[in-house]
């Protein structure tokens, strides 16, 4: 396991067990630059669009972090949901 998933693992229990926002907003602020780019890219750079699926995508990833199995990075599995949103 890597440095930044051990943090990232720190900071999804402290949201999950204590629904810590300073953990949510510092996972956020690890990952959304990345997970928005993604989101562009899958887009084909509708920025309206991406935005919506990047917020569609952390919302699901709220609440569905406490089933998430840690058989991926975190980012992978965001980058899933990201994904899923997309596709709607």
């Amino acid at each position: 396991m890597t440095d930044a998933d051990a943090m990232d693992r720190e900071l999804a229990n402290r949201l999950v067990r204590e629904r810590d926002s300073r953990a949510f907003g510092e996972l956020y602020e690890r990952h959304s630059t990345y997970l928005y780019r993604f989101a562009l890219r899958l887009t084909a750079g509708d920025s309206a669009a991406t935005e919506d699926i990047a917020h569609d995508a952390w919302v699901r990833a709220v609440e569905r972090l406490a089933t998430f199995e840690w058989r991926s990075s975190l980012r992978t599995w965001l980058s899933a949901l990201v994904v899923s949103a997309a596709r709607k």
